[in-house]
């Protein structure tokens, strides 16, 4: 998947939008359809490991414009390094997909360059005027004792407890 070209389209986020999707919250939408696999948006923010992003001194903690990723697998390892990807302060677009427990896009990463890519790609058929979301990460939680649930909302919960049945 190292093409540059593509790889600058992403990062133009066309056909994507920062709206309101209720009268107080923000999302991203999209202004044109995706096709299942196509790239939706690219995802850029502070990188790090979760036990070095402030504000995640509790574990399982969820924070706004914060994405946890696990997929990543280095140097043939068996258990992945999980990343923080803070876009609180900077960051593209992607800070406002809303996590869900039936997204319609799912971060990917790739090496182009000698760097770490990572992009959201549509899960789903992502039609004009749809709100683009983003997996609520479980695995953190199924591998943390404590949650604070002051700090997830009733639908994060619902979506917590009933992932919590796969881990």
């Amino acid at each position: 998947m190292c093409d540059a070209p593509k790889v600058d389209a992403i990062k133009g986020n066309d056909g994507l939008a920062v709206m309101f999707v209720t009268q107080i919250v923000r999302g991203l939408v999209s202004l044109r359809s995706f096709d299942i696999y196509e790239p939706v948006v690219y995802v850029c923010g502070r990188v790090s490991l979760p036990s070095e992003c402030p504000g995640r001194e509790k574990p399982g903690a969820v924070l706004p414009f914060v994405i946890l990723y696990s997929d990543l697998y280095l140097d043939g390892e068996s258990t992945p390094t999980n990343l923080c990807i803070d876009m609180r302060k900077m960051g593209s677009v992607a800070r406002f997909a809303r996590r869900s427990c039936h997204p319609n896009v799912k971060l990917q990463h790739f090496f182009c360059g000698g760097k770490l890519h990572i992009i959201a790609s549509a899960t789903e058929k992502v039609e004009r005027g749809d709100e683009v979301s983003s997996r609520m990460v479980v695995v953190f939680f199924c591998n943390t004792v404590m949650i604070d649930l002051k700090l997830l909302s009733i639908a994060a919960m619902a979506c917590l407890i009933l992932s919590s049945l796969f881990c």
